[in-house]
């Protein structure tokens, strides 16, 4: 029994000393859009207090064929705890169909000689064509239009 209670102080004290993980999440806001479509992708990273960590930004693509219009200000809160959260958003496009997968972003530190980062998971992004033939071409025939006088 007494075992268990000092295994069980010492895992706390070893918590309480560790420092909190950096949590870094990415997303778009649709997971599905048409070509040419606009929407928003944001990147956070949640920092504990103490950690002077900074965060991966891209310039022009995301993942080869997405495009990066713009990008906003970087947002930051701080929490009641002393945890950071930065949020960076950024308007995206795509002009050619397909699923893309867009890489991971990190927040990075250094911690003594070693340099730590932590990343988001991927994110997937649906880029459809628009249906523009009817829906029942077979019965769907049209005449083919005399030249227009001038």
């Amino acid at each position: 029994m007494r075992r268990a209670i000092a295994l069980v102080a010492i895992l706390s004290l070893l918590t309480a000393a560790y420092p909190q993980e950096i949590i870094v999440k990415s997303s778009p806001d649709t997971t599905d859009i048409l070509i040419g479509d606009q929407i928003g992708f944001s990147v956070s990273a949640t920092i504990p207090s103490g950690i002077d960590a900074a965060l991966s930004t891209m310039k022009d693509t995301l993942a080869g064929k997405i495009i990066i219009l713009g990008r906003s200000a970087r947002d930051t809160v701080k929490s009641p705890e002393g945890n950071l959260t930065v949020t960076d958003r950024y308007l995206i496009t795509a002009f050619d169909s397909g699923t893309y997968s867009i890489p991971p972003f990190y927040a990075e530190f250094n911690s003594g000689d070693s340099l730590i980062r932590h990343y988001s998971d991927y994110s997937f992004l649906r880029v459809k064509r628009p249906d523009v033939a009817p829906q029942d071409t077979t019965d769907v025939i049209f005449d083919i239009a005399p030249p227009r006088a001038a």
